[in-house]
């Protein structure tokens, strides 16, 4: 879970889910990396984040549903 958290200036993926693993963004900022988020994991979204200025944005999917 990445929760409130800045992810920037990476020279390389911000934020990255790899094989059988997933990742939760909530409430965050990725910006200024190469790619802002990617991998082949599973990344899923609570759809409140900041997401852009990065080499290649990338989208996480499918969107997490909040209880």
């Amino acid at each position: 879970m990445v929760e409130r958290t800045t992810v920037a200036d990476n020279s390389r993926i911000g934020v990255s889910s790899v094989g059988a693993s997933t990742v939760r963004i909530n409430n965050s900022t990725i910006f200024g990396n190469q790619t802002g988020v990617g991998g082949g994991g599973t990344l899923r979204s609570y759809k409140n984040n900041a997401i852009n200025g990065n080499g290649t944005d990338g989208t996480p999917t499918p969107q997490e549903g909040s209880n």
